[in-house]
């Protein structure tokens, strides 16, 4: 992780977490993916390897013991700095469970709910709050894109277990076929986690060529992009119901190929997802890309190619 990415995620905290993670190495820092900050639990950060607490030294161990834990105080000041002391506009966004940070971070929040009636209209007590650090890599999508035919370019469906790096690929794929390849894309971030926009802009670089439907649910987002910006690709974040399913089948039958992610993490977990595996035996999708894990994060462990439905 460059130290510029580094210094993006520390300007939004404060008190005792700035203090350790200050005194982290840039080694040990390069390897962070999350830091994680819960209410009266010592500060913690995920790395491949595992979540691992901060000593007061900057180092870590995986063995929670003496560190200092975070106060309910300093929770509601970083999460105060991370809606930009403006909580009532973000409020949308936190009743979605996270808030965009520039740099294209992305800071989880969980407390309490707040209900009107049967559904969540605010969250309140933050008490836990998850700093997803973003990863861009150029070029970690160039091996499986160079592995498939480009005229035109196929469906495909990333997939993989929870970190594998589905995010980071999707991210690539968007900016190869953008700049490399002149195709229009039509990215449906519904969650705002492949673009990454922030105050309008995409803090990720996803290519020049790449119209971002930013949070447009992706049902709602395909028909949309299918409509007003003829695109040659649609590529958007997990399917994960029905309604998710039929879009991906609609833009087949438009003449769209779709490129989207699901958490799977063999061939045989994707047959066993309801809304996946009519999608699979239609043929909807022509290639299987199958990211693997631990040091194999962001790599493709498995390319499988379809049959015709």
């Amino acid at each position: 992780m460059p130290i510029r990415t580094w210094g993006q995620v520390l300007r939004y905290l404060s008190g005792q977490p700035l203090a350790l993670l200050e005194r982290i190495t840039p080694d040990t820092a390069s390897q962070i993916r999350e830091i994680r900050l819960r209410s009266m639990r010592p500060l913690c950060v995920v790395t491949q390897d595992g979540e691992y607490a901060v000593r007061s030294d900057g180092t870590l161990t995986a063995k929670h013991g003496g560190e200092a834990l975070v106060t309910r105080q300093t929770i509601e000041e970083i999460f105060r700095s991370i809606c930009s002391y403006s909580v009532h506009s973000h409020q949308q966004d936190i009743v979605q469970g996270f808030v965009t940070l520039h740099g294209g971070h992305r800071a989880g929040v969980t407390g309490t709910a707040v209900m009107t009636g049967e559904q969540m209209t605010n969250v309140k007590n933050i008490s836990s709050i998850n700093i997803r650090i973003a990863s861009q890599i150029p070029g970690c999508a160039q091996p499986l894109v160079d592995a498939l035919p480009t005229s035109p370019f196929p469906s495909v469906l990333v997939s993989g277990a929870p970190m594998s790096g589905k995010t980071t690929i999707l991210r690539d794929i968007c900016r190869i076929l953008s700049d490399t390849y002149r195709l229009k894309v039509a990215l449906v971030d519904e969650r705002g986690e492949i673009a990454s926009v922030c105050d309008g802009v995409a803090q990720n670089d996803v290519g020049v060529s790449t119209d971002v439907l930013d949070g447009y649910p992706k049902a709602q987002g395909m028909e949309i992009a299918i409509r007003s910006m003829s695109p040659n690709v649609i590529v958007c974040d997990e399917i994960g119901c029905a309604a998710d399913a039929d879009s991906v089948l609609s833009c087949m039958n438009a003449g769209v190929s779709v490129v989207a992610s699901v958490h799977a993490g063999t061939l045989e977990e994707l047959y066993a997802r309801v809304h996946i595996a009519p999608l699979l035996r239609q043929g909807v999708f022509r290639y299987v890309a199958i990211l693997g894990t631990g040091k194999d994060v962001g790599q493709v462990r498995q390319l499988v190619q379809l049959p015709d439905g």
